[in-house]
């Protein structure tokens, strides 16, 4: 970039951005709730400084990753402030070369051309995340494979799901013809909380739910992630307030820096309700007995007229709880597939 050009740059997109810092040395790479990158030059000249959207800097890592390649000896080569950025660099090491994509152009495409996109640029290293106890995975279920009959699907099974779950799975694998990936917790580290903190130990803080959820779902699902390049939610943007700014098509960075697709994300619940009746869409049968999202035996209950979806998971929890830690970025951690 010529001396004394105009600061900030205007930014026309990913590509021009990448191009434009193209010439500098990268020094650090900072993964969390979004990409940031601090480059060599310009003390060191910072892109989200200048305004640049964060879906703006996810692409610019993508549109760069040779630049990213060797970033973590140099970082471990420094020492104060920047310690702190070390684990957050460990977890994005082998960065994903992904293909380029439109943000926006994304949020104007339909479902099943997302899933199209999606399965054209990862399968076989693309999977659905189902949790079988909402209707938004079967949705998505049955829309992959009519792209793609091989299309995969896995399910986190954490040891304490309803038994009408267990009987959608087996209905499904019967239905499509396709075999569910069932992802169970690392048995020592259930063991070993079981055994300090017991069997219900969710109800005794929010504390120690969250570490339920992390043991049995974020944990198995990031070990999982780890042999994708892409991953399917059915995320919807009217579930509830932590989903209300869902994108259709984002970066994971807690899982590794994959792609996520949330081809649902503007659809709302009668209109996924209207895709199972249309195609005769197996669902879970609790969603009958007033069971609208199902999750754990002991942490789902039916709602009352009124309520919203989700009320019935975590119920006992305030509203602004009532995540897993699946759909949260890293430092939100507390540890659903839908």
């Amino acid at each position: 970039m010529a001396e004394g050009a105009a600061w900030p740059p205007r930014v026309r997109s990913a590509e021009y951005v990448a191009r434009l810092f193209s010439g500098f040395g990268l020094r650090r790479l900072i993964g969390r709730g979004g990409v940031v990158v601090v480059f060599d030059g310009r003390s060191n000249t910072c892109l989200n400084r200048y305004g640049i959207s964060i879906t703006l800097r996810r692409q610019v890592i993508i549109r760069i990753p040779n630049l990213i390649k060797g970033t973590r000896e140099r970082v471990l080569s420094n020492r104060g402030e920047q310690e702190k950025y070390l684990i957050m660099l460990e977890k994005q090491q082998d960065i994903r070369e992904l293909p380029s994509f439109d943000p926006e152009a994304m949020e104007e495409l339909p479902a099943q051309e997302i899933l199209t996109w999606g399965i054209k640029n990862f399968h076989p290293r693309l999977a659905l995340s189902a949790s079988f106890g909402a209707p938004e995975g079967m949705v998505l279920l049955d829309m992959m494979h009519r792209i793609e009959p091989t299309s995969r699907v896995f399910v986190l099974d954490t040891g304490r799901l309803h038994p009408a779950t267990h009987d959608l799975i087996d209905r499904i694998r019967d239905r499509y013809d396709i075999q569910v990936e069932v992802i169970l917790p690392d048995g020592p580290d259930l063991a070993a909380m079981l055994r300090e903190r017991g069997m219900n130990l969710f109800h005794e803080s929010v504390e120690n739910r969250k570490l339920c959820c992390r043991i049995r779902k974020v944990e198995p699902m990031r070990r999982f992630a780890s042999g994708l390049d892409a991953y399917v939610s059915g995320l919807r943007r009217d579930q509830n307030l932590n989903r209300q700014n869902t994108p259709k098509v984002e970066l994971d960075v807690a899982n590794g820096s994959l792609l996520k697709l949330n081809p649902l994300a503007d659809w709302t619940r009668s209109q996924v309700k209207d895709y199972t009746v249309e195609y005769a869409v197996p669902t879970n049968r609790l969603h009958k007995e007033g069971f609208p999202s199902v999750g754990c035996e002991p942490c789902t209950r039916a709602v009352h007229p009124g309520e919203s979806e989700r009320s019935g998971r975590w119920w006992w929890e305030s509203e602004d709880e009532k995540e897993c830690g699946l759909h949260l970025p890293d430092e939100h951690e507390g540890g659903s597939g839908i």
